[in-house]
Order: structure tokens, then sequence, then C-alpha cells
């Protein structure tokens, strides 16, 4: 057997069905190989960052590790914000780079390049992948994909990547005289994903019971309880839900326990909330600055914090006291719902005041001309349901997403959270429409982001996808305009020197439907250009100084926003 083919069989086996990719000399046997494989499909997109940001969603969507493949040289190069983008956001993705032929033998450390595209991509991503390796042999490849695929799943997810020369990639070879990786090991979940002590447990649940305005926190290390046990065990000890960025799509945002977005530009109620609760359960959140803002030690300061997380690193980093439980979020709530079997608690008062702080600082508030976008984004996700999938960008419009979307059903919302890359809704929506056939996917971005993988509309209009794109055009890259009025008093690059393409225009060229809109009563005017299963440009137009509203507060601490109340 070609190791090409063994790669790609390898590949299928795990359930795999699509490989996103972008062609080049050194990766031609791996894409023939896939393209020959009944059971995959090969989806090129017109960048290898574009297939790579595919790539990242699909694994999210599919709760499986997915696969990208691009040449060597350049083309691995085009690759690392994908790499990166999976490494912050915990996402298991398998990266395949084509190489020179005979790679190893012909590295010279004492010049710069001796091949065409030569480059060492495995020392560029190491700090960044979970596993990265060049094949030295056919004979590695056996151990080097199965070792790889684990590793990627292992504890904390994340990229891993493998370099393969182009003369290795097309050498026979049988499978079963190779080394295994699973030979000489044991895989044990219950290790891979430590089990908490039940002492911590009945610990907590003492916490709870003692608790007056417990408050669970949820983030992306969360995302295995999307199946409704944490809603259920919610909704048992009544506790109410509040949101990292990463973690808002884990229950369900019409569920009365959910209690919005933390974070500097969190929903401000949803922040007072993490200010006046006396027990914070925080569960797969890195607890960023992002979220507690400038000042840590005003963070919960009225609250004992119990702070459940798989990466022994992250708990070290917490620059607050806690209570740390090192354990998978999934085997704590497991262990949690076993030790409260029975038990149903109340917290009328709690959850009264929440919801008066929800009427009086609402998400969407129309009586701040300011929050114009937050209505259109909420008016809009409200056509949206199921398994449908929202995909932000970065910068205002991926603020307004979170503060005012409502995620219903079994919806999804992906963000690239770590890493904030601008260019990563649509790549992301296309792999998303991949992953969830018969869904529709819903691209926010801001006309800065969008055109940084403006290129993917062809992928869009080729294979037809039913994204509906939401572009937020205030003719500036808005969340930076706003510091450097603040800071600077210039808009330098953010207005002047920065532009727009005529985008009904752009879409003709792409053969994909446009309109665009200015306010939310539009976007229902246009509702069953929404509903269909064709792709869709919809412009949202809007003035150039539209601000995020609440936002950071200077020099203060993250739930106090301005503007000031």
């Amino acid at each position: 057997m070609k190791v090409s083919d063994y790669i790609s069989q390898s590949i299928s086996n795990l359930g795999i069905d699509t490989v996103f990719g972008f062609q080049g000399s050194n990766i031609t046997h791996i894409i023939d190989s896939i393209s020959k494989n009944d059971k995959l499909r090969y989806l090129q997109t017109h960048h290898e960052q574009g297939a790579a940001f595919a790539a990242n969603a699909y694994a999210q969507i599919k709760g499986k590790t997915s696969v990208c493949v691009s040449s060597g040289g350049p083309g691995a190069l085009n690759l690392i914000s994908g790499i990166a983008n999976a490494w912050f956001d915990s996402i298991p993705c398998l990266f395949i780079t084509g190489q020179l032929s005979n790679y190893s033998d012909i590295k010279n450390k004492r010049v710069r390049q001796q091949g065409f595209q030569q480059f060492d991509i495995v020392k560029t991503v190491s700090h960044f992948t979970k596993y990265a390796k060049t094949l030295k042999s056919p004979e590695d490849i056996r151990f080097r994909l199965e070792k790889a695929l684990y590793l990627a799943l292992d504890s904390r997810k994340g990229p891993v990547l493998l370099d393969i020369p182009h003369n290795i990639a097309s050498s026979e070879i049988d499978p079963d005289k190779c080394r295994s990786f699973y030979s000489t090991f044991s895989d044990d979940r219950n290790e891979v994903l430590p089990f908490p002590n039940m002492a911590a447990i009945n610990e907590v649940l003492k916490m709870i019971k003692n608790s007056k305005r417990p408050l669970i926190l949820c983030g992306g290390g969360a995302a295995s309880l999307r199946n409704g046990v944490l809603a259920d065990l919610a909704k048992q000890l009544d506790i109410p839900v509040v949101a990292s960025l990463q973690g808002l799509d884990i229950i369900p945002h019409d569920n009365p326990l959910f209690s919005g977005f933390i974070g500097s530009y969190g929903n401000r109620y949803a922040n007072i909330a993490i200010s006046e609760c006396d027990l914070l359960l925080v569960l797969g959140s890195r607890l960023d600055p992002k979220q507690i803002g400038e000042f840590p030690n005003e963070f919960a300061k009225k609250a004992k914090i119990v702070h459940v997380e798989i990466d022994p690193l992250e708990i070290e980093n917490i620059p607050f006291p806690v209570k740390s439980l090192f354990c998978s979020v999934e085997n704590f709530i497991k262990a949690l719902s076993v030790l409260s079997n029975g038990v149903f608690l109340a917290h009328k008062k709690w959850r009264k005041r929440l919801n008066h702080l929800k009427e009086i600082y609402p998400a969407v508030d129309k009586s701040d001309d300011k929050t114009l976008p937050n209505e259109i984004i909420r008016e809009t996700s409200m056509l949206f349901s199921g398994n449908d999938v929202i995909t932000a960008d970065v910068g205002q419009n991926q603020m307004w997403t979170a503060q005012s979307v409502c995620i219903r059903d079994n919806m999804r919302l992906l963000n690239s959270g770590g890493l904030g890359s601008m260019g990563f809704s649509l790549p992301a929506a296309i792999g998303s429409a991949v992953a969830q056939k018969g869904s529709k996917v819903l691209c926010v971005s801001g006309d800065g982001g969008f055109q940084m993988n403006v290129q993917e509309l062809n992928t869009v209009s080729r294979e037809n996808l039913p994204i509906k794109m939401l572009v937020m055009n205030n003719s500036s890259l808005g969340l930076i305009r706003t510091y450097q009025d603040i800071v600077f008093d210039n808009n330098i690059g953010s207005i002047e020197g920065f532009s727009s393409p005529d985008y009904k225009v752009l879409s003709k060229a792409y053969g994909i439907d446009y309109i665009a809109v200015r306010s939310a009563g539009e976007i229902l005017e246009h509702k069953e250009l929404f509903l269909n299963d064709r792709p869709l440009f919809c412009e949202v137009v809007m003035d150039s100084d539209t601000e995020v509203h609440p936002e950071p507060a200077y020099k203060m601490p993250v739930h106090i926003q301005s503007p000031l109340v």
C-alpha cells in the first residue's frame, strides 16, 4: 500500500468525510489518494488560511478531529493562523504538509535554503502544536499518524502536524509490518480525563447548598456539556448561568437560567451578576483579562470561586484565590450529578434580582441609537434554529454578536477566541456548512475582517453553500477606531487608509444574491432570502461612528462599563 493511500484510509476510518486544503507539488500524492477514497471528499478553498479555518470549524461542529492539507513552503506557512487558532481554542485538527523529497538528507543548517520552497514548518509550529514531526522513513507513518491522532484528542485538545516528504508519500509499505503507537501504549480515557476526588465534589455541593447567590460560568472547556446535562443540573439546583465568549452556545439562550455574556464588552447585567454572586462555579474557562478586567481583585470579589480545569498550567495562572479542581468538566458534572441526586434547591430572590437587571440593562436597548447593530443581529439570529450555525469574525461585529445573538435548540456559535483572528468567520462558515449538512449558517463579519478572506466567496458560490453573510459595514475598523479616538486623536488605518469595495458588484461577480439593509425591520422584509438554501450577501449599512455599548470604562473594574449608569 502506498503511504498516501494509508493516510487516506486512516482518515476515513475516523468517520471524517471531508478534507480541506490547497493543491501544491509536494502534496499531490496525498490529495490524489484522498480523491480516490469513496468515503472522502477533498474540498479546496482559495487560500490555505481559508482551508485551515474551515477545518477548525468542521472539527468544532463534528466533535471530532478534522484534517487540512497543503503543500510545503509558502503553503504550509499560510496555515499558521489556523494552526494557532486551533491551539488557543483547543480544537483537534490534523494538519498535513508536503515537503521536499529526502528533506532530512538535504537539510543544511549552514545555508538559508537548499531546495525550492524548502522550509522547516515543524520547527516553526512546534510551540503551538501538541505534536509536530517530519517523517524520515515510509515505515514511520503508522506510528506518527496514530500518535498524532491520539494526541489531538488527549486531555486538552489541540492541533497536530505531520510534514511528509514527497518521496515518502509515494513509497510502498505494509502497514501490518509498521510499528504501531498503540502496541506500547494503553489508552485509558479515565487517565486522560482525570476524575475528580469525590470528597472535593462533596465540598463543592455543600458550598452550593450554603450559597444564596450561586452562579455558573461556562467557558469553552465546557463544550461537552451541550448535551443538556448542564442545563438539567442548573435547573435542579436552581443556579443561573453566564458564559464567556467561547461558552455562549453551551445552553440555549431562551433557558430562563441563562444570564448573559460576561467580560469587557459583556452584557452589563451579566457582569453585575458576577460582581454580586457569593459562589462562582467556573467550568472550563481560563479567566483571561478580557473576562476579569484590569483589576483582578475586583472580579467576583464577594464570591467563593471554584475553578474546574483540565489544564494544570491554567490552574496555576489564576491571579486570585480559587478552589481548583483538576479534572475534565464532563467528569466533574457527572460526579456532581450523582452526589446531588434528589437535591433540589431554590434561589428565587437571586433569580428575581437577575431578571430585574436584564430588564433595566437589556442586551438590545432601543433607547440607545448606538445599539442598532445589536438589534439587527438579534432579529437576524431569530431566523435561525435547529442545528443552524452562527460564525462571528473579530472586532465590533463579534462583540455585537456575543451581546445580542439568541442561541436556541442545538444552534452553535463559533468564534476565533484566543487568537482573535480577523478573517475567521467566512471560512469557518464554509467548514460549518460542510460539517452540518442540511443546516444554514449565519456568517457575521465586519467590513474589515471580511476582506481578509474575501476570496472564499468563490468557494461559497462554487459549492452553493447555504451561508448567509451579514457584513456590518461602518466604513472603518470600528473597534480600533474607537481606541484611536481616545488615545491618539487620529484614525490612521482604521478610517484614513481603509476602504471597502462595492459589495453589490462583488456579490454579482460571484453569482450571490445581494441586499443592503439599514434596520432590523428591513431584515424581516427579506426574510425569505435568509430562509432559502442559497448563499446570500447582506450588507448592513451603518454610520462610521457606530460603537459597541457597553464597552470597557477607563480604569474601572469590568462590571462598571461605559457609558456609565
